[in-house]
């Protein structure tokens, strides 16, 4: 059977994407971007969301008629994370957390790393504002990051770091691309920068 043939994307920054399939307007992304065209959550639905088995990222497929499906994703944690942690902190660097995932996955990985400062369900805007927050008060902010959503993000912080397998976006928004992707390769750059400066 031929899969559909989609045209007309529209993306919505942080939210999702929306295009025509067979002539109706379909979005998948974030629940609520999809609940303003295929009206709010079936209850069905809304159980797999809120099952606490379920705590990854949730993205929904709807259309005018109504919504198609859910889908929920769950995330390892990535290598080298908690060494990247130990070495930010060896550093004097207070590490932030700052995701789009849903708050009950962020909570678990802060406190797989230790992380006092963690935020979730968070837009790429709501990122580029924080980090714009934390330089209101004074702090010199490094922002990692390697998907699209962090583009603004990473153009906010005073140093921004990308790693090879990020999205082309993230490497081309980046002060520094790391050609790996060791997570924990960024406290190195870090380190090799202080010690050139010295």
């Amino acid at each position: 059977m031929p899969l559909p043939f989609a045209s007309d994307f529209r993306q919505a920054t942080g939210e999702g994407v929306e295009c025509t399939v067979d002539g109706a307007r379909v979005r998948v992304g974030r629940p609520d971007f999809v609940a303003a065209l295929a009206g709010p959550m079936p209850d069905v639905l809304r159980a797999v969301v809120d099952d606490e088995v379920n705590r990854g990222a949730v993205a929904g497929l709807g259309d005018a008629h109504g919504w198609r499906a859910i889908f929920t994703f769950s995330d390892v944690l990535r290598p080298g994370a908690t060494r990247l942690v130990a070495q930010l902190r060896a550093l004097g660097i207070t590490p932030v957390l700052l995701s789009g995932d849903r708050p009950a996955s962020v909570d678990d990985v802060a406190r797989a790393l230790g992380l006092a400062d963690a935020h979730g369900n968070l837009t790429p805007d709501d990122k580029r504002a924080a980090i714009a927050l934390l330089q209101a008060k004074g702090a010199v902010v490094a922002m990692v990051g390697d998907g699209i959503n962090d583009a603004p993000a990473l153009a906010q912080a005073q140093v921004s770091i990308s790693l090879g397998t990020a999205t082309p976006l993230a490497q081309h928004t980046a002060d520094v691309v790391i050609l790996s992707d060791r997570v924990e390769r960024a406290a190195t750059a870090l380190r090799v920068a202080r010690r050139t400066l010295a």
